[in-house]
């Protein structure tokens, strides 16, 4: 998605069915349209039948159309198991599954049970494909005759359509196992002696569609309480009484928990060590956000907060020590740490510590199983109200279940809303930090930054993707705008005695920051200005910067005067930059938020409540006042949402979101940019004046 020309981009691919019939109703040959096409009619399938999908793979199928659906297996799973102690559990694989099925059979079947897409289904794989494989500077054509396509949302669908009939068969032959399958994942659980019935039933009903069993691959699982005896009868195929991993969640006793959730953490440092030696620690951020820190969340919401503790601080340490070394920061204090764990909204950098969260991950998990699972599958409604309701509080799972349950909630209560209940609940935790934080600040200034860096669109910055220039910041830039976020010392500042005005400096920027001698805030203010333009420009809204002799009865002159010809008025903008810790709103932003922003607006329309216009024209003010920390002026935001209504994309459609988000990050980016060169440029003519000996500060930054 380019953003280039200083356009906001539009909201990726429609996929309303709408919208491809009639982009797709003068092609009826839909094998001669575009991949991208293809996929995108496919997609809009997915979405019109995904409740009639759901209904037919229900209760049997999980990896179609079910919310969760890896979680309700595993947890469903589990229960089982548990409540019958002399069960096994058989995990089979299938050899190269989706490339391998019959397609004239799958085919056969989307006609039998969704006719309406089986002429759409018959035209995308009827015939062959070719596939081209590169080796050196040449390549060869393969015919693709099998199988679903590569990236096909209708993939997983035919695939599980193809089985289905099969999977249904075997249930209804050996009445005393349980079928579960998630896409080509198939498990049968029972006695062992019937599983390897349903198992030898499965195998040729399977080889018919083209599918094999890999005996090598599969794994039975024979818990201690079960037959270990029939459970030998399985030849070729690994049998473990210690546990087995369920779509990567392990299952069993305690140390195989801890022996696999270790594992899965020791994986993760490669990608931390690439983390480490991009050149680009803005992008790198964004890659520990979203690829290393979430890597996690599936095991936080299946196994219980106490078994995973160890496996997540050590992951919680991973990036730790990820974060800081991308940042050059070295070692910080935990209260920091606590800091940069916060959602952005708080102030933090979303660099969220699983330790804290999964008691929420899995808790919200389990709530959601337990309000599904009853009606997908009725026979689990008994064991499902016992664990509701601690009938058989000596299960395992009970014990994990009301152990993870916050303090001042009850499990039927959370049952009652089990939608995104993990979001709420860690919302509410991390507002509970952050106003902690607030309240235990060591000084007036820290209070005032955690309030400031709370406003709405505060960090934008962070989540903004360096795809262009109006995006990307410097490694120093990026460095040093973080260092003011966390209020962290500021390097070589300890180095300078004093400022070239006489004034003393403080570690972490206030002073090279506001300091009038050098240009440093004018800069930054007319480069917020230039913002502004840009953004005026972009909705074609005649305006002009700094007009003179704008004023009948004084010398002053707005940022940007707009004359809008709908209205009729006159639209002065004045722009302001405003630091919580100047001593006139000091007292007020370590108590509220942005209150240094309004003590600038209020400054602002007094100003120019006295002026006129010539001819007695109509006159209204928009402060834009700007935190340096990043909090908006209440009339700024005001002001750039009236400015959303205006936006359309390219086919005439209001988009005021896309534009709300697009021009946040960029006013944030641009913000911090201001910030960071003010301080560097500030901070270098001091060093090259100073006597001391010392390295430039720029390598404190840009080298790892």
């Amino acid at each position: 998605m380019c953003l280039g020309r200083d356009r906001f981009p539009r909201d990726g691919f429609p996929t309303t069915p709408g919208w491809v019939a009639s982009r797709l109703k003068t092609n009826e040959n839909v094998t001669e349209c575009s991949v991208p096409r293809k996929r995108l009619a496919a997609r809009a399938i997915c979405g019109q039948k995904k409740k009639e999908f759901s209904d037919f793979f229900s209760p049997l199928q999980y990896g179609v159309a079910t919310e969760g659906g890896s979680e309700l297996l595993v947890h469903q799973i589990q229960l089982l198991l548990e409540s019958n102690k002399d069960w096994a559990l058989l995990k089979t694989d299938l050899k190269n599954a989706f490339n391998s099925v019959i397609r004239n059979d799958m085919i056969c079947q989307v006609y039998e049970s969704f006719p309406d897409i089986g002429n759409h289904v018959s035209k995308m794989y009827s015939g062959f494909n070719d596939l081209i494989i590169c080796q050196g500077n040449s390549t060869v054509n393969l015919s693709s005759q099998e199988g679903v396509h590569q990236g096909d949302p209708l993939g997983p669908v035919l695939f599980s359509t193809a089985i289905h009939p099969v999977l249904l068969k075997v249930q209804s032959n050996h009445d005393d196992v349980t079928v579960l399958a998630y896409l080509d994942d198939i498990f049968i659980m029972g006695l062992p002696d019937r599983i390897m019935s349903a198992f030898e039933d499965l195998k040729p009903s399977l080889s018919v569609l083209g599918l094999q069993i890999s005996n090598s691959k599969c794994e039975l699982y024979c818990p201690p309480s079960a037959d270990s005896v029939a459970c030998e009868q399985f030849q070729s195929i690994p049998v473990s009484s210690h546990g087995c991993k369920i779509l990567g969640v392990p299952f069993g006793n305690l140390s195989f928990i801890q022996s696999v959730s270790a594992d899965f953490v020791d994986s993760g440092s490669l990608l931390c060590n690439q983390i480490l030696h991009l050149d680009d620690p803005q992008s790198a951020m964004l890659l520990l956000r979203h690829c290393h820190v979430p890597r996690m969340t599936h095991l936080a919401r299946s196994i219980a907060p106490l078994k995973l503790y160890t496996a997540a601080t050590a992951h919680d340490l991973q990036t730790r020590q990820t974060y800081t070394g991308l940042l050059n920061f070295g070692e910080i204090s935990d209260e920091k740490w606590m800091q940069a764990t916060l959602p952005i909204k708080h102030g933090g950098f979303g660099v969220t510590s699983v330790r804290e969260i999964s008691q929420f991950a899995f808790i919200s998990s389990w709530s959601h199983t337990l309000s599904v699972l009853p009606t997908r599958f009725p026979i689990m409604e008994k064991i499902v109200n016992d664990l509701i309701f601690q009938n058989d509080t000596d299960t395992s799972i009970a014990l994990e279940i009301h152990q993870a349950l916050p303090s001042d909630k009850s499990l039927s209560e959370l049952l009652q809303k089990p939608k995104q209940l993990q979001r709420r609940l860690t919302q509410q935790h991390m507002t509970s930090i952050s106003s902690y934080m607030i309240e235990h600040s060591c000084s007036p200034r820290d209070a005032a930054r955690l309030h400031s860096l709370k406003g709405k669109g505060a960090g934008a910055w962070i989540a903004a993707i360096p795809e262009s220039a109006n995006f990307a910041l410097q490694p120093y830039e990026f460095r040093l705008a973080c260092l003011l976020r966390l209020g962290l010392e500021i390097p070589a500042v300890s180095c300078i005695e004093k400022c070239e005005c006489d004034a003393n400096l403080d570690n972490t920027g206030y002073h090279l920051l506001t300091c009038k001698k050098g240009g440093g805030p004018v800069w930054s203010h007319d480069s917020i200005v230039s913002e502004w333009s840009d953004c005026l420009r972009h909705l074609q809204i005649h305006h002009k910067r700094e007009p003179r002799d704008r004023y009948t009865d004084n010398n002053n002159r707005p940022d940007i005067a707009v004359f809008d010809a709908g209205s009729g008025t006159n639209v002065e903008l004045d722009v302001a930059l405003a630091h919580p810790w100047a001593k006139d709103t000091l007292f007020q932003a370590s108590k509220r938020e942005a209150a240094a922003a309004a003590n600038r607006e209020n400054r602002k329309l007094t100003k120019y409540s006295q002026v006129t216009l010539p001819g007695a024209s109509s006159l209204t003010l928009v402060p834009l006042v700007f935190e340096h920390f990043g909090h908006w002026g209440e009339r700024a935001t005001r002001y750039l949402q009236e400015l959303s209504t205006r936006s359309t994309d390219d086919d005439g459609n209001k988009n005021a979101n896309e534009f709300m988000c697009y021009w946040r990050k960029r006013f944030s980016t641009a913000l911090q940019r201001c910030n960071a060169r003010t301080i560097a440029k500030k901070l270098s003519h001091l060093l090259s004046m100073s006597s001391s000996n010392v390295k430039n500060y720029h390598t404190q930054f840009c080298v790892h």
